[in-house]
């Protein structure tokens, strides 16, 4: 008697559980309360805080190097990739497309500089409309990208041409890519003044009409450096990922 007590009472919390997390994922934000959406906002920073710290325990274990890009960051990229996709759907051509350049440049591109040379990077793909992420993972060791998805449905109902996530995550990597090519453009195209691209890269700091202008130079650190020439030797943008 007690243990069939028992199971209903797990089967109710569970029940409750599952409604609470399909409500979270698959409301859209603006029909929350704001005091809700804050609540949830918190309570999701402090599980990918503990997340994080356990998955970076236990890579570290294996002596490998690792480094994470701010979940906020990949926020920018799927915005972004909607946008484009909505001027595309209402007959707007690709190169026209001008939206978000800038955040992109400093909240991906810029970072990448001075983690892509580890052996993984982690980055977590904020989707937006709800509370759920996904983790991509550069895998330098293995020369590939992961997309990693706690949420995935069953698999005679999955498609890569559906599932959002997994598009948003190639939105990513898209961008990932972009950062490649730019490195592997130092070596064809010289830099204004006769710099040395060892030493020094563009720096895009500004954006009009067209997208984003070069703003002058940078120095490039140690890090920079050492990512750049890793890139390079490895012959990352000919041989893709």
């Amino acid at each position: 008697m007690h243990s069939i007590e028992r199971n209903i009472k797990l089967d109710k919390r569970g029940a409750e559980k599952r409604k609470e997390e399909e409500w979270e994922y698959d409301t859209p934000e603006r029909l929350k309360p704001a005091k809700e959406q804050r609540r949830r906002r918190r309570k999701l920073k402090m599980k990918i805080k503990v997340y994080l710290q356990m998955l970076k325990e236990e890579v570290e274990k294996k002596k490998v190097s690792v480094r994470f890009l701010d979940i906020e960051a990949t926020l920018i990229v799927v915005v972004h990739e909607q946008k484009l996709k909505e001027f595309l759907a209402g007959g707007g051509k690709q190169g026209e497309f001008k939206c978000n350049e800038l955040d992109i440049e400093l909240s991906i591109i810029n970072p990448l500089w001075s983690i892509f040379n580890k052996d993984l990077v982690f980055i977590l793909v904020h989707h937006g409309v709800s509370h759920h992420y996904t983790l991509v993972m550069i895998h330098n060791r293995d020369r590939c990208f992961y997309h990693l998805n706690s949420m995935l449905p069953p698999r005679k109902d999955y498609s890569t041409d559906t599932n959002i996530h997994f598009k948003n995550a190639m939105g990513v990597v898209k961008h990932i890519m972009v950062f490649v090519k730019r490195v592997y453009d130092s070596t064809i195209y010289p830099l204004s003044q006769e710099l040395d691209p060892e030493e020094w890269r563009e720096n895009y700091g500004e954006q009009d009409s067209q997208g984003i202008e070069v703003d002058g130079y940078l120095m490039t650190s140690v890090k920079e450096k050492r990512t750049r020439r890793g890139m390079l030797d490895q012959n990352i943008y000919q041989a893709r990922y």
